[in-house]
C-alpha cells in the first residue's frame, strides 16, 4: 500500500497572504527622500505598509515652509510590513504542515492495520529471531521504521525488530512517527 505524499498548497497560502497583506493604501503622507546626488524629493508614503505612491510631488506643489516640516522617507515602515507578512506566510504554511501531517498518519495507521504490514512485520521479527535489535536482551515486541521514505512500501533494511523498552526510546513522547521525521515522508 503506498503511502501518497502531500502538498503544501502554497497557492492557497500565497493567496491568503495577497489577500490580508494587500495594501490598497488608505494614508499616505508627504515625505522628505534624499535621493543619491543628495537632493530632496517630495513623496507620498503609504503609512500602511510603506510603499511609495504614486510620483514625485513637484517643487511648484510644496510651499519652502512646508518643505522643511515634512518628515523623512521611514525605510523601516515596507520592511516591518514585509516581515508581518512573511510571518503570516510562515504560520500558514505551518498549519498546512501539520493538516498534511494529519492526514498523512491517519493514511499511515490504517496501513499498519493491513495484511501487508503484519506480513513485513512477521519478517522482521523472525529475521530478529529472540532478541531485540536495539538493546540485544529482550525479545522483540515491536517493528521500529528506521526511515519512513517508503512508509508503505518499505525495504526491510529499513526496519527493525525492537523491544518495548528500546522502541519506547525512540519515541519518547509516543508519535509514530514523529511530526519532525527527517525527511518528511509526507513530502514528495
Amino acid at each position: 500500500m503506498k503511502l501518497p505524499k502531500g502538498r503544501r498548497d502554497s497557492a492557497m497560502i500565497n493567496a491568503k497572504a495577497a489577500e490580508r497583506f494587500t495594501c490598497h493604501h488608505p494614508k499616505t503622507v508627504r515625505c522628505r527622500m534624499v535621493k543619491a546626488n543628495k537632493q530632496p524629493e517630495y513623496r507620498h508614503q503609504c503609512a500602511t505598509c510603506g510603499m511609495q505612491v504614486g510620483n514625485a510631488i513637484a517643487y511648484s506643489e510644496i510651499s519652502l515652509a512646508e518643505r522643511d516640516s515634512l518628515p523623512e522617507w521611514d525605510d523601516g515602515l515596507h520592511k516591518q510590513f514585509e516581515a508581518r507578512k512573511s510571518a503570516y506566510w510562515n504560520e500558514l504554511s505551518e498549519k498546512e504542515d501539520q493538516r498534511i501531517y494529519r492526514d498523512w498518519i491517519g493514511q499511515y495507521r490504517v496501513y499498519l492495520k493491513t495484511p501487508e504490514w503484519k506480513r513485513l512485520r512477521e519478517m522482521v521479527v523472525r529475521r530478529a529471531g529472540t532478541v531485540c535489535e536495539g538493546c540485544g536482551q529482550h525479545p522483540p515486541t515491536e517493528v521500529h521504521h528506521l526511515t519512513y521514505t517508503h512508509a508503505g512500501e518499505e525495504f526491510l533494511f529499513e526496519l527493525a525488530a525492537l523491544c518495548k523498552g528500546c522502541h519506547d526510546r525512540l519515541h519518547p513522547q509516543g508519535d509514530e512517527p514523529p511530526a519532525d521525521a527527517y525527511p518528511p515522508p509526507w513530502r514528495p
